[in-house]
């Protein structure tokens, strides 16, 4: 079976949709990994050395690496309400277009338009799908968009000739 040439379908973005491809982009990173150990760890020496030495000021030195874990583990929603705040496009109705050359969002006032060749890959979360076209940038399309998943499923990795990786 054969899918089909061409995929349409419009949809609207919201902050949530942002921080979720944010939080799980981040989460298969490996520095993401490492800093949140990091941090970890030190919450959990600090919290030693107070106890050790019973003394109330030593309780401050969990402040740091508490504020960085809360950063690291909550930043995606901020970092996504940012992005919609300062980039209007993101949160107007966008019309996705996939076929065998590529794949083109339009929106009133942006227009994007990628071929195959510079997607680097194609990675399937729960509620979404994240098209990378650089190690750090990803296009979000939300399932909810999609009309028909299998038939966009089918075209986007024969059409990429990269397979869809699971997150």
């Amino acid at each position: 079976m054969h899918p089909a040439s061409s995929v349409s379908f419009q949809g609207k973005l919201v902050a949530e949709d942002l921080a979720t491809g944010i939080r799980q982009a981040t989460r298969r990173s490996w520095l993401h990994r490492l800093l949140i150990g990091w941090f970890v760890f030190l919450a959990i020496a600090f919290a030693a050395v107070a106890l050790i030495s019973q003394q109330a000021s030593s309780w401050v030195g969990l402040i740091v690496p508490i504020l960085f874990l809360f950063w690291l583990l909550g930043g995606a929603s901020i970092q996504a309400r940012s992005q919609f705040k300062h980039h209007q496009h993101l949160s107007e109705l966008g019309t996705y277009e996939f076929d065998t050359a590529g794949f083109q969002i339009s929106r009133p006032s942006l227009e994007l338009k990628l071929p195959w060749s510079a997607v680097l890959r194609i990675v399937e979360f729960k509620d979404q799908y994240l098209i990378y076209s650089s190690p750090n940038c990803f296009h979000v399309v939300p399932r909810r968009f999609l009309a028909d998943e299998q038939k966009w499923r089918e075209l986007v990795s024969l059409s990429s000739g990269k397979p869809i990786e699971k997150g």
